[in-house]
């Protein structure tokens, strides 16, 4: 196939960038991400106006919650007493700094460790979770009685055509009724739910490799661009023939009581 040779560096460089938080802005324009047909910043305020005492497992750079607590206070609304988790290293540090001002603190947690959350019982009356792993057993046991757990995943079907582009690599299942099951069976009562499949649309190979770079767990393990030079100028040409990059959007949410 025939490819530009100065397309590779320009990839290489832009798989090499580096992000903290859950900012994709620099991806404007660039990528289009279909909204699933519900709105979770909408279904989050609701569940916290009115509401004490909240956490926010997974806050990344705390941005999401910084939109919410704003929400609130556009409507003239109490916000909670808030709490944010966050386990990935170097999104600690700026959660903490972008939640002071609001008086959040952020305490170091990763629910793929198995452990349990550093919280008592009964704790929160919501428990808010966006794109992050959680144990309902532990969210269980955080939540007061009639307490809202609040969750927008990604589903396993997200990004699978990877996998005929760069190789077969551990995709569990992650499904709305895996998960449904799961929260019922650890107490909890599922009271709304949705599921959505889309496309993410990349005008170039270079965007779509500026977006696994801030989500590289879409890839096989030890994923480098001259490894996959022949799947990645397919796409190259297939954009230029004027075929946007597609990939499979998967999202589900979950709303459930104790």
């Amino acid at each position: 196939m025939n490819r530009p040779d100065d397309l590779v560096g320009t990839w290489i460089e832009a798989f090499a960038s580096t992000s903290t938080g859950w900012d994709f802005s620099s991806l404007s324009g660039a990528m289009d991400e279909p909204e699933p047909p519900w709105s979770f910043d909408r279904l989050s305020v609701d569940a916290l106006a009115g509401d004490d005492s909240a956490l926010d497992m997974g806050t990344g750079g705390g941005e999401q919650l910084i939109r919410l607590v704003e929400a609130l206070r556009s409507r003239g609304l109490r916000c909670p007493a808030l709490v944010a988790t966050e386990g990935w290293p170097p999104n600690v540090p700026v959660a903490t700094a972008n939640l002071a001002p609001y008086g959040i603190p952020v305490q170091v947690y990763d629910a793929d460790t198995g452990e349990r959350m550093p919280f008592c019982d009964e704790s929160f009356a919501v428990v808010l979770n966006r794109h992050e792993a959680y144990s309902p057993t532990e969210v269980h046991r955080v939540l007061r009685p009639q307490g809202r757990f609040l969750t927008q995943q990604v589903g396993s079907l997200d990004a699978r055509e990877t996998t005929d582009w760069f190789g077969r690599h551990a995709r569990p299942e992650w499904t709305l009724d895996r998960a449904s099951t799961t929260l019922q069976d650890a107490g909890l009562t599922v009271v709304a739910a949705d599921d959505f499949v889309g496309a993410y649309r990349f005008d170039s190979v270079t965007t779509l490799l500026r977006y696994f770079a801030l989500v590289p767990w879409d890839l096989p393990d030890g994923f480098a661009v001259t490894d996959h030079l022949p799947a990645l100028t397919a796409l190259h040409l297939g954009v230029e023939a004027g075929k946007p990059v597609e990939l499979t959007l998967h999202r589900w949410y979950v709303e459930a009581r104790r």
